[in-house]
């Protein structure tokens, strides 16, 4: 016979949480609209919730993602409590079944062969951690490595897409053999932890030229140490260049692509209802013409459009004077995934980023955009 002398105490404590929970629903109902709950809501908030049908995707390996960055060694670890509030936000805001983490790596110069990793740059054996956390959570992993200058190129840019050498120069061997020094660690942490899926490089626009061998050999490199699916990610403007003939390799399971064409002009108005016409005119259009050349998948590895007015036009910048508006970012992911989820050659997307202003999505309507897509059947 179990012992009834506790009863009394859990009458009590079943009161007392009922009370909270009541109170809670009142105060949150007041601050979201500023009148009290009705009778019936109250009512309603106590009723079981019925059980959700399981979706039946379309499309169940389309990539639904959200590109989470986090800087410092111990990142991606237990020891950075952030990733693991993040990831529970992504995932009960966003319906996400896609994780993008990422890794910086430096040069000194546009012409220096020495990379290494970025004094902020996770480890490899954190990477490793951060992988294992997201996947007991759920989530596939996606890695990638971005590469950056300590001092701007002849073009005033840090960005790592300006390291070039020219034609027949001996610098472009040592800088693959440099890159791969700094990059096999992370491949390696990424093979023992299960990453399902890894870049071999992101917007290395100035080096997509170098000579074929020095690319097979990048990639041979990479497939020695990992047996994951390997992507490499172009920049957008490399859209409009012919196709690299080792962008066919077929040790790579897609191209990735950072979407950051501009939808209009500088302050250029364009009503919400017309952004998905032209969301496929500027952005989709080039999409699938580089695709038909490659003959491959397509991965939107990085989109992002600022919580700004200006979100149209030049969205890779990080930095805007102009308003908030959530409104029009809203719109601009809801055109993005209506044509990815309706297009074949594209097999994945992914957000820039998760706690990152002024891209971040978080508690804002394109949060719900996403959710909304990636719990569609379509998805």
């Amino acid at each position: 016979m179990r012992d009834k002398s506790h009863r009394p105490k859990r009458a009590l404590a079943r009161a007392l949480t009922i009370i909270l929970i009541v109170s809670s629903i009142v105060i949150e109902w007041l601050f979201l609209t500023g009148a009290p709950p009705s009778q019936q809501a109250l009512a309603d908030a106590f009723l079981p919730a019925a059980p959700e049908a399981p979706v039946i995707y379309t499309r169940p390996s389309f990539q639904t993602g959200v590109i989470f960055p986090r800087w410092g060694s111990w990142a991606y670890t237990q020891a950075d409590p952030n990733y693991g509030i993040g990831l529970g936000e992504i995932q009960s805001q966003t319906g996400a079944r896609w994780v993008e983490l990422t890794i910086g790596f430096r040069q000194a110069t546009y012409r220096s062969t020495v990379v290494t990793p970025e004094a902020s740059a996770p480890t490899p054996d954190s990477l490793a951690e951060g992988i294992r956390l997201a996947h007991e959570r759920g989530f596939k992993v996606f890695i990638e490595p971005f590469l950056s200058l300590d001092t701007p190129s002849p073009q005033h840019s840090v960005w790592g897409g300006a390291a070039f050498f020219p034609p027949g120069s001996r610098a472009t061997a040592l800088w693959f053999e440099g890159y791969w020094s700094a990059l096999e660690p992370y491949m390696v942490a990424g093979q023992r932890a299960g990453a399902d899926q890894m870049a071999i490089g992101v917007e290395l626009q100035g080096l997509e030229t170098a000579p074929v061998n020095y690319w097979y050999w990048l990639i041979a490199q990479a497939r020695s140490v990992y047996s994951g699916k390997l992507t490499y990610n172009i920049n957008w403007t490399s859209l409009y260049q012919p196709v690299r003939e080792w962008m066919r390799s077929p040790s790579l399971a897609a191209i990735g692509v950072s979407v950051y064409n501009s939808v209009a002009g500088q302050n250029e108005p364009v009503p919400l209802s017309s952004i998905p016409e032209r969301w496929a005119a500027t952005v989709g259009a080039p999409l699938d013409a580089f695709a038909a050349q490659l003959s491959r998948p397509l991965i939107i590895s990085e989109i992002g459009y600022r919580n700004a007015a200006d979100a149209l036009y030049q969205p890779f910048h990080s930095t805007t004077t102009a308003d908030p508006d959530p409104q029009l970012q809203a719109a601009l992911y809801n055109a993005a995934l209506m044509y990815a989820l309706g297009d074949s050659r594209i097999h994945g997307i992914y957000f820039w980023a998760w706690s990152l202003p002024p891209f971040s999505p978080n508690w804002l309507p394109a949060a719900k955009v996403m959710k909304g897509w990636y719990h569609s059947p379509l998805a």
